[in-house]
């Protein structure tokens, strides 16, 4: 498992297990839209009560200098995408 900080009002750090955030946007209806790059996958998940298409990136490795970042970029689209806050989907991720 691989510890990300995450940045919203408060710096947190967090566990994050890239099976657990694969696997819980596959429930959400996030679908596996491929390689992306050499280090991720592309989800995509179209927003039933807006009918527009959301896209995020998930790294399939920790071992990249901007993991982080990416983790974080990750976190904050799904939250939006599906209206709700960062740590409510941060607890649902542990």
């Amino acid at each position: 498992m691989s510890k990300v900080k995450v940045k919203y009002t408060t710096e947190v750090e967090v566990e994050i297990d890239l099976k657990k955030v694969e696997d819980y946007l596959i429930l959400k209806g996030w679908v596996d839209d491929g390689p992306y790059g050499e280090f991720g996958r592309l989800f995509v998940n179209k927003i039933s009560d807006g009918g527009y298409i959301v896209t995020t990136v998930l790294m399939t490795t920790d071992k990249i200098g901007d993991w982080n970042a990416r983790m974080n970029e990750l976190i904050k689209e799904v939250a939006d995408a599906e209206k709700r806050s960062v740590p409510e989907l941060l607890e649902d991720l542990k």
